[in-house]
């Protein structure tokens, strides 16, 4: 199990187990610790966790990570990989980003473009 925190200043934490790399951050943890990679410097406002998968939003840019086996990350690439290691841009998103929202292996995203799932 998993799960991501939002501080008030638009900081992602997570916490729980690191398989499929859903912490999106390197080791496990019994404490939250702040995500980095691409996020660091980044206000986030919007975060959603599924099974094994995250994803977060700024004002207009989404970025996801964990198991990616169907695709749920909303990332796909040639070589087929079943995980996103690190948070990583959902470049087909575009617009204003209103809400996040995870399921067991889908994501969907409300902007102000419309939804996208």
């Amino acid at each position: 199990a998993h799960m991501l925190g939002l501080t008030k200043e638009g900081v992602v934490l997570s916490y729980g187990s690191q398989s499929f790399s859903r912490l999106g951050r390197d080791g496990e943890g019994p404490q939250f610790l702040p995500v980095k990679g691409l996020l660091e410097g980044k206000v986030v406002k919007h975060i959603a966790c599924g099974h094994q998968h995250n994803v977060v939003a700024t004002e207009n840019e989404v970025y996801s990570w964990g198991r990616n086996n169907y695709t749920q990350c909303g990332i796909y690439n040639m070589w087929n990989t079943d995980e996103v290691k690190v948070p990583t841009p959902v470049k087909e998103i575009t617009g204003n980003v209103m809400q996040v929202v995870c399921g067991p292996r889908h994501v969907a995203v409300l902007s102000s473009l419309g939804v996208h799932v």
